[in-house]
């Protein structure tokens, strides 16, 4: 729905792809709390909106489903932040964490090893902690 096919605002983008996540896995909001803090003003070429797209539904899905297990309550944080031509995505939870020595570019799951190859894919660096909850941290440069 953008008038530029180049470019598109991200913020909006975003907002539709989480409200149909959130459908998708019946999202509770009295349970899980999630904040987003986005840059307005940011606009993305659509080179880079796609595979990001494709790397944040994979990541909240991830959290969606497995953070919170048997309703626990936590709180999942999705940032975005476009400093000097890079990129800051931020995707944390407070649920359970990921499994000690665990390494996604030996992992077994599909879903990770498609968000590793898309990270790559944009140029990007990852970084996953997990010591209270998991924190990925993806930077990509502007195409």
């Amino acid at each position: 729905q953008s008038h530029d096919l180049n470019n598109l605002n991200f913020s909006r983008y975003l907002d539709k792809l989480i409200s149909n996540l959130f459908l998708v896995f019946h999202f509770d909001d009295k349970k899980i709390t999630f904040k987003k803090i986005l840059q307005e003003d940011i606009s993305i070429n659509i080179n880079l909106a796609v595979p990001a797209g494709l790397i944040i539904n994979e990541l909240l899905s991830n959290s969606l489903k497995y953070a919170f297990p048997e309703g626990k309550n936590g709180f999942i944080l999705l940032e975005i932040k476009y400093v000097d031509r890079i990129y800051h995505l931020t995707i944390e939870d407070n649920g359970i964490g990921l499994p000690e020595g665990f390494d996604y570019r030996n992992s077994n799951t599909l879903g990770l090893l498609l968000v590793h190859a898309l990270v790559r894919q944009i140029h990007g660096e990852m970084e996953i902690a997990g010591d209270q909850g998991t924190k990925f941290i993806i930077h990509f440069p502007e195409f």
